[in-house]
C-alpha cells in the first residue's frame, strides 16, 4: 500500500453515488491516506459516517497503521468497531499480493 495515485474526482463521484444508493454501510474504513491527496473523508463525515483510515506508515490522517497483506496486522483493528464498509480506491495495484489484501479487507 506504499505511493499511489491519490482518489480523483471520478472515484469521489463514484463514492457519493454509493452514498445516495444507501450503499455504505457506517463506519467506513478507507486503505491508502498517508500520501497527502485525495480521501473520501469530509464525503463521508459530510454523510455522518464514521470515517477511518488505514496505511503501511503512521502519518496527518492515518488512523491505524498496518500492512493489510499480512494478516497478523489486522491486531490493529481489535479495539475497532466492525466497519461497514471498506474503501479500496487506487491501492491493490500497489500492492504485491492484492488478493491478500481484498480477502482481509
Amino acid at each position: 500500500m506504499g505511493e499511489h495515485v491519490s482518489v480523483t474526482e471520478n472515484d469521489l463521484a463514484y463514492v457519493q453515488r454509493l452514498l445516495s444508493l444507501g450503499v455504505i454501510q457506517d463506519p467506513v474504513l478507507e486503505l491508502g491516506a498517508r500520501y497527502g491527496g485525495l480521501t473520501c473523508r469530509e464525503l463521508l463525515r459530510g454523510a455522518a459516517l464514521h470515517y477511518s483510515t488505514v496505511d503501511l506508515q503512521a502519518g496527518p490522517g492515518v488512523d491505524f497503521v498496518a500492512n493489510m497483506e499480512r494478516a497478523d496486522d489486522l491486531r490493529v483493528f481489535d479495539k475497532a468497531k466492525p466497519f461497514g464498509s471498506i474503501l479500496i480506491l487506487n491501492v491493490l495495484e500497489h500492492t504485491l499480493e492484492p488478493l491478500a489484501v481484498w480477502i482481509i479487507a
